[in-house]
């Protein structure tokens, strides 16, 4: 499973990349993958209704997962957090998986032009999620320290 483990938890890496066209998903402790159009489907009250891989239907309308120009991180969270789960029930770790910690790599073109305060909330989101115990964008890697010391932050 993980390169680390501690009892039972299981540190899980998954890559996440993005092109202005596509969405891709890999998992390095297993076999799961997903490389899907970079689309996030929206039903026609507006509600996001899917990504990439699922079909749309009549109303529905689309935008990125993740777009560096009109940045969305609840609809990139919502994306790398769906597939996260998808990955903990794909690995059938049953009732371990509630033990189980994510480190994320992330690749997303341009995210460094994103204004700041757009970026500085979405990696505050990533620090508060207390299965993560890092994280890196484009390369730059944060290690998190065990989340009951981030509570206070």
């Amino acid at each position: 499973m993980g390169e680390r483990t501690r009892t039972c938890v299981v540190i899980i890496h998954i890559q996440f990349a993005a092109t202005h066209d596509r969405f891709s998903i890999r998992v390095r402790e297993s076999e799961f993958e997903v490389d899907m159009p970079n689309a996030a489907r929206f039903n026609a009250d507006g509600l996001l209704a899917g990504f990439g891989e699922d079909e749309p239907q009549p109303g529905w309308t689309e935008r990125p997962i993740y777009d560096p120009l009109h940045f969305d991180r609840w609809v990139l969270g919502a994306a790398t957090l769906l597939y996260t789960k998808r990955i903990s029930r794909h690995m059938k770790r049953g009732w371990r998986a509630l033990f189980d910690g994510y480190e994320w790599d992330l690749t997303l073109p341009a995210y460094e032009e994103i204004p700041l305060e757009a970026r500085r909330n979405y990696e505050k989101a990533l620090r508060a999620w207390f299965p993560m115990h890092a994280f890196a964008i484009n390369g730059n890697r944060t290690r998190l320290p065990p989340y009951i010391f981030r509570l206070s932050r």
